[in-house]
């Protein structure tokens, strides 16, 4: 395996490592989310819907960068870290404004 090639695994394997600890800080939310008070219930959860909709988003960016070209490789990376970065910024404004806090 070149060195290229060694970089993107490693950088595959550590998005993938961290998508599946957001993914645990989601299925968190949605665990409060559901048991926060009625009026804050409904919210909550289409914040939650809103949030495994980009994870989901995201974690298929990171399916197409494992199969991108040398030539695709660099614009699906791009394109995966400013997915990545959305997703991180969305969850600590849910955490910021949730009402359970």
């Amino acid at each position: 395996m070149d060195n290229a090639a060694s970089e993107r695994k490693a950088f595959t394997l550590a998005a993938q490592k961290e998508l599946e600890e957001l993914q645990a800080v989601v299925a968190n939310l949605r665990t409060k989310a559901e048991a926060a008070s009625q009026e804050s219930k409904a919210k909550l959860r289409q914040q939650v819907d809103q949030l495994e909709l980009e994870l989901h988003e995201t974690q298929q960016r990171l399916t197409d960068l494992g199969t991108a070209t040398a030539q695709t490789w660099s614009r699906l990376k791009d394109a995966f870290t400013k997915s990545l970065e959305k997703l991180k910024a969305e969850i600590e404004n849910n955490r910021k404004n949730s009402p359970e806090n």
